[in-house]
């Protein structure tokens, strides 16, 4: 029991390498601005609703009526009762794929989402 429970832990931990890389081919077939989209919700939208993420993006430039359809179609997300879903692993990989095509320093990164990153960011402009 107990090494069954310390598999789920570390599956938690690390999912397991096979499934992020055929999740990692799924966005690599994606065209540039369908990567923005995926990377912007990863990072920032999940579980928010259609009509507010369409307002942003579209204000940002992106073709977003299209990127989402795009994205639905290849089942990186689904929107349910206009809320905009992203499931955990693929929002995972969108994050890992951000801190990996970033610089190391933090407050180079393309996008922070969480408060903590966010602080520490700002606490390390504040002291320079």
């Amino acid at each position: 029991m107990t090494e069954w429970k310390s598999a789920l832990a570390r599956l938690r931990q690390s999912p397991h390498k096979d499934v992020m890389d055929v999740l990692q081919l799924s966005f690599d077939g994606l065209e540039e601005t369908e990567k923005e989209i995926f990377l912007h919700i990863a990072c920032f939208f999940n579980s928010w609703s259609e009509k507010y993420v369409k307002n942003i993006l579209n204000c940002c430039g992106f073709y977003v009526d299209i990127g989402l359809r795009v994205l639905n179609d290849k089942s990186l997300i689904s929107i349910n009762y206009s809320e905009i879903q992203m499931h955990s692993m693929l929002e995972e990989l969108g994050r890992k794929i951000v801190q990996e095509n970033s610089s190391k320093e933090r407050r180079k990164w393309s996008r922070l989402w969480s408060k903590k990153q966010l602080y520490n960011v700002t606490m390390e402009s504040m002291v320079r």
